[in-house]
């Protein structure tokens, strides 16, 4: 409910809004001056920043659920705060032909629809300066800037080490992050790869009240 928890949010939220929903337009308020274009690949920068700024997706297709974040840990070095995020897709899923859900993940056994996020965040200078009450209510969504001072500077994201070369150099703790966030599941393995093996119908992704979910000053 409080930084640098809200911007983070605020950044997570809009990605997937965006990821989803095709459109730019579904950004939260001061995005784009708390979040830089991606940057150029092949020219020496990190490779947590060519990736950072959402690309619109969803093709037009309906995604219906939940998505389930848990902020795992964070990591302060002077201005530099590091955010490992538990991201589980089992609760969300995209509307079939035949009206039914899926939603499919690369993994089975224990990582079963688990995507691990490394997010970097730059905090202003003065950390006081921006203060907002605490970010909790029953708006699903911010219509005001909570990003205050606070700058994203690079995501990182996978579903496993395939493919993972470029990321060991920023994200060495990957395995035991990864195996943190297995602990932490919010359901069974047997669940979740129940709801990702298959088709499923709309009551197995239900639509939960967004938690912790913004001031009711918002909407």
């Amino acid at each position: 409910m409080n930084q640098p928890l809200v911007a983070l949010r605020a950044y997570i939220e809009s990605k997937a809004l965006v990821a989803a929903g095709g459109s730019l337009d579904f950004l939260y308020p001061g995005f784009n001056r708390a979040v830089e274009p991606n940057a150029p690949a092949n020219m020496g920068n990190p490779y947590s920043a060519l990736s950072r700024y959402p690309e619109p997706g969803g093709d037009g297709d309906t995604l219906a659920g939940t998505v389930l974040n848990h902020v795992l840990r964070i990591a302060e070095n002077g201005r530099d705060v590091t955010a490992i995020v538990c991201n589980w897709t089992y609760g969300a899923a995209w509307q079939q032909p035949d009206g039914m859900y899926r939603i499919q993940t690369p993994n089975a056994g224990a990582t079963a629809a688990l995507v691990m996020k490394r997010i970097s965040l730059l905090a202003p200078v003065d950390r006081a300066a921006d203060p907002l009450p605490p970010q909790k209510g029953p708006s699903p969504y911010s219509l005001i800037d909570v990003f205050g001072g606070w700058k994203v500077v690079g995501l990182l994201w996978a579903f496993n080490t395939k493919g993972f070369d470029k990321e060991w150099q920023e994200w060495p703790e990957f395995l035991q992050d990864q195996s943190a966030c297995v602990d932490r599941a919010p359901v069974s393995v047997e669940r979740r790869e129940y709801l990702t093996s298959a088709e499923r119908p709309r009551s197995d992704f239900p639509t939960l009240p967004s938690d912790p979910g913004w001031p009711v000053e918002t909407q």
